[in-house]
């Protein structure tokens, strides 16, 4: 609920939607994920631009390798 992001890579890979701060915009794009399953999952399904959520894992992974003996 903004006019302008500093992450619009976010915007390109869909994830997010630029849609205002106009209560009547806010509440159409809300019913439309809402309502539709297939809007919904197209965008809770697309591809995430910062990676996919497991980085610390594969550092933890990584460090416990490392100083294995």
């Amino acid at each position: 609920m903004r006019k302008v992001t500093e992450r619009p890579e976010a915007v390109i890979a869909k994830t997010v939607k630029i849609i205002g701060t106009d209560k009547n915009r806010i509440y159409k794009e809300v019913s439309i994920l809402l309502g539709n399953k297939k809007a919904y999952s197209k965008m809770a399904n697309a591809i995430n631009p910062y990676g996919d959520g497991k980085a610390a894992i594969r550092i933890v992974k990584a460090i416990s390798n490392y100083f294995k003996e």
